[in-house]
């Protein structure tokens, strides 16, 4: 039981009973395989903090991480393999030591077993965890959490051609704060990320299941809506956006105030590119904030 309630000594008794040269190539060799797995995951994880995203994949599939998991892997077989067969030999000639050697072999067995499967698991899930975080870097906002410039562009794209071929419509909105600035100048840009925050978390709460929030750039958002029936329908989308907006925020203690402009466009009725689209709703978003909103005409719905 002791072997049971003390892992690290079971591993250094099973040790001894390893022949000495593969004993020091296990503890030698594995020992510096698990230290470049780490080192090189925590390079891989570091890039991902940077949003150097090319250069982390690199490391996760690169010809050194998968020869260490290899040396790891090959490591631990070995020394198991070599523990069985000092076990069997020593428990031929020494029974009076039989219960101990058993425990402590069947402690180390577990033991290797666990520590290998629990290493090489942690290496697919650094790797799993890797792409997710890389997936989620280079597509979502770092401050709203919600999707960036990049990954907007590209859902609008999958949008338009899924309209295509199915003959509906897809809407872009284009969303621009009033008053904002201001709160960055008297309360500081950290009251300022709040309100973003909370901005965006309203208007995700405003647009009905399967439409995209992004943040845009600065204090500007914009939102995809697949399958909008109607200009119509658009533009109540709009009001309900600025008025979710509009509503007065509490920040630190402080009540904050912030309004919205609305621009959009619709597939295919303005424009049939990505680029094209988030153009007619700059313009319909331009025209809102220069003619005091809620003018919407047939070559641009601003509000």
């Amino acid at each position: 039981s002791r072997y049971i309630n003390d892992i690290d000594q079971a591993i250094d008794e099973a040790i001894k009973l390893a022949p000495p040269e593969v004993a020091e190539a296990f503890k030698k060799d594995t020992k510096v395989a698990n230290d470049q797995l780490v080192a090189l995951e925590k390079e891989a994880f570091a890039a991902v903090a940077r949003k150097d995203l090319g250069t982390a994949q690199e490391i996760m599939v690169s010809e050194p991480y998968t020869q260490y998991k290899r040396v790891l892997s090959d490591g631990t077989r070995a020394f198991t393999a070599s523990i069985l067969e000092a076990a069997k030999r020593d428990l031929r000639n020494i029974q009076t030591l039989a219960d101990s050697i058993l425990v402590a072999l069947i402690v180390i067995i577990c033991a290797s077993s666990i520590w290998l499967w629990r290493r090489l698991s942690l290496g697919l899930e650094a790797s799993h965890e890797f792409f997710v975080k890389a997936q989620r870097a280079a597509s979502s906002d770092a401050l709203t959490g919600v999707a960036n410039r990049v990954s907007m562009r590209d859902a609008l794209s999958l949008e338009i051609a899924s309209a295509r071929r199915n003959n509906t419509e897809v809407a872009v909105l284009m969303i621009d704060l009033d008053h904002f600035k201001p709160v960055n100048d008297r309360y500081g840009h950290p009251v300022g990320d709040e309100v973003l925050r909370a901005i965006a978390g309203r208007i995700v709460a405003s647009l009905r299941p399967g439409s995209l929030t992004s943040r845009y750039g600065g204090d500007e958002f914009a939102v995809v809506i697949p399958y909008a029936p109607d200009g119509d329908s658009t533009e109540q989308i709009a009001h309900r956006i600025i008025k979710a907006i509009s509503a007065p925020l509490q920040v630190g203690g402080r009540s904050i105030n912030v309004g919205a402009c609305v621009g959009a466009s619709m597939f295919p009725r303005d424009a049939e590119t990505e680029a094209d689209l988030i153009l007619h709703a700059d313009i319909a978003l331009s025209l809102a904030k220069k003619t005091g909103k809620l003018i919407p005409s047939d070559e641009a719905r601003a509000w």
